[in-house]
């Protein structure tokens, strides 16, 4: 496997920040919006799973035996179909997107695909996992989803428990359908939940192996383990050129959608730029090449032609709410020889791509990946502008944030909330929450690229010097109660504070002068390189979803299924101090950086 040091997987969907509640679909903001937008929801358990090659995409088709119809006509045994899956050699990669195993248990909210089959009513949040121990009641982990105005008595928006009673959740949905013809049934107070537990569900924790580092990774089926994805710059292959990466751009259906008179022409512009900024960072070998525009590719799919598409077909016929826009990479699932005749992606023994060049390519080659936005559709929200119109989305901020993705970047959990529309705000590119444009007009701080996004760039295609100029920090983080590895664990490394210290992980990002960070392994060991030379603090987060947009299914999905992430509050690494019952976990002991060398031993 390769290692990057400088992970964090999934989304590569971004969502909308509203009401600071943005991390749930742009479609609905909470429960009740939710259940009144699904076709059918049900209680169920999946029986088996089947990866699919369809309309030049992959899915996984997962049989689900129906415990119970809560809304709609769903029963007995349903297919619900899920973007994602591995098909002969090649991964489709769809952050977000959910991963069943054999009997996981759930609350799933769907839509008609048609054919008899079943999708998710939201990508990223059209599941709500249910977890036991043996025949005991079930619990659901909420997300803290707001319940919504026709849930309350007070008519506020109230936050559902972190977790809650599988039996309150869904006698809650029957209250919101109740509701529905009526303003006075079913009135529902979270406070009031019977038999509600603030405790943490138990992990079911599966041995594999983590992608370390802040890198979008696919979790390869055939090799069991994640795979880090990326191009492969040294060689001539589809959409790569002299070690440049080759995009088109298709204008279809973008005139006359926003209400800002927004033209195909400026946006093609907006993004153009976008790629400017991408290829402007100096530590990264990186490059992008705009081929030109064309209409005859629509669809994002498997075809070698990274296509900027505003008219994919799910999108316009409005039935994907899950994102404002989205990356999608196809990459080698597994080490793969190509023969002379070229890849036959699928194994069926016939050659799909006769032009893909002879050799050994290594797991997680990325060979083609589209970028599609949500340019209108029926029930279309979405105000996009490219002139920093107050309160519309960027098309560029939204564009660069894609852009990571593109070339294999997941979210960075690294925020900085207390200057949201600031110009001086750090929070990188990269976190999972679009941000508006300010209303007082200001630029967009999604426009430049923050520390995080360059160093996140750097460590997967290092330029010459890169090495040799910076420095970096290795380590490991152990449980304080066994002593044994801590993995999918966020580790913090923030520029050591000028005068008085850091009073806690929030205060850090507000005030460090540079911040970035890496997720551990399995064996809770991380390295981060890339540093300049100088003092750096160590901290771990909870992706606890506190503030929203960080919790852990918007990062990696290895750590969403995987990671140690459940613990009460941040702490900061204090050297010879460190231990597992320190009285002020916000002690700190700053880690010295020199260029060229690494810093190790470092326990946390």
């Amino acid at each position: 496997m390769r290692i990057i040091t400088r992970t964090s997987l999934l989304p590569a969907a971004l969502c909308l920040a509203v009401s600071l509640h943005a991390d749930q679909p742009r479609g609905w903001l909470n429960l009740a919006g939710q259940v009144k937008s699904a076709g059918a929801i049900v209680h169920g358990k999946v029986i088996s799973g089947e990866c699919r090659f369809e309309h030049g995409r992959i899915y996984t088709y997962y049989r689900v035996g129906v415990i119970e119809d809560l809304k709609g006509e769903a029963a007995g045994e349903i297919s619900v179909r899920v973007p994602g899956g591995v098909v002969g050699v090649v991964a489709y990669v769809v952050p977000g997107a959910p991963e069943f195993g054999f009997k996981q248990e759930g609350v799933v909210f769907l839509r008609a695909a048609g054919g008899g089959v079943w999708e998710l009513d939201g990508i990223t949040s059209g599941v709500y996992g249910v977890d036991r121990e043996g025949d005991g009641p079930g619990y659901v982990a909420t997300g803290s989803i707001r319940a919504g105005p026709v849930l309350a008595a007070d008519g506020h928006l109230a936050d559902l428990p972190e977790v809650m009673p599988l039996a309150d959740f869904k006698t809650m949905i029957g209250r919101i359908l109740g509701r529905e013809n009526s303003p006075e049934a079913g009135q529902f107070m979270p406070g009031k939940l019977k038999g509600n537990s603030g405790g943490k569900i138990k992990q079911q924790q599966p041995a594999t192996q983590l992608a370390a580092g802040n890198v979008q990774a696919g979790f390869s089926r055939i090799l069991q383990r994640p795979v880090d994805i990326f191009w492969n710059l040294d060689r001539d292959y589809g959409p790569v050129a002299d070690g440049r990466i080759v995009w088109w751009f298709n204008p279809d259906s973008i005139d006359g959608k926003s209400p800002f008179g927004t033209s195909s022409a400026e946006v093609l512009d907006a993004v153009r730029w976008s790629f400017d900024r991408w290829n402007e960072v100096p530590t990264a070998r990186i490059k992008y090449e705009f081929a030109g525009s064309r209409t005859d590719i629509a669809d994002h799919k498997l075809d070698m032609v990274n296509m900027i598409t505003f008219a994919d077909s799910e999108y316009v016929h409005g039935i994907q709410r899950d994102a404002i826009a989205s990356a999608r990479p196809f990459a080698l699932a597994r080490r793969t020889y190509v023969g002379p005749e070229g890849l036959d992606f699928d194994l069926d023994g016939r050659i799909d791509f006769p032009d893909f060049p002879q050799g050994i390519w290594e797991a997680g080659t990325i060979i083609d990946c589209d970028i599609r936005w949500d340019a209108g559709g029926p029930g279309a929200d979405l105000d996009f502008a490219t002139d920093g119109t107050p309160n519309a989305l960027s098309v560029q901020g939204v564009f660069n944030h894609e852009l990571g993705h593109f070339a294999g970047l997941a979210h960075s959990p690294i925020r900085d909330l207390s200057r949201w529309f600031s110009p001086s705000n750090a929070t990188p590119t990269m976190f999972s929450i679009a941000i508006p444009n300010p209303p007082d007009g200001s630029e967009n701080i999604m426009l430049s690229l923050a520390f995080d996004d360059r160093l996140s760039l750097s460590m997967l295609y290092p330029a010459v010097g890169f090495s040799t100029e910076y420095g970096g920090i290795e380590g490991r983080v152990l449980s304080g109660i066994d002593g044994k590895p801590v993995r999918g664990n966020f580790v913090a490394v923030l520029g050591a504070p000028q005068g008085e210290g850091y009073r806690n992980l929030n205060d850090a990002y507000n005030r460090a002068p540079l911040a970035t960070g890496v997720f551990t392994d399995q064996q809770g060991a991380f390295r981060i390189q890339g540093l300049p030379p100088g003092d750096y603090i160590l901290g771990l987060q909870p992706m606890d979803d506190s503030p929203p947009g960080t919790n852990k299914r918007a990062f990696n999905t290895l750590v969403a299924r995987f990671g140690d992430v459940d613990f009460v509050w941040d702490e900061f690494y204090n050297g010879s101090s460190e231990s597992a019952d320190e009285p002020d976990p916000w002690a700190a002991e700053p880690v010295t950086v020199t260029a060229g060398a690494t810093a190790g031993g470092i326990e946390i």
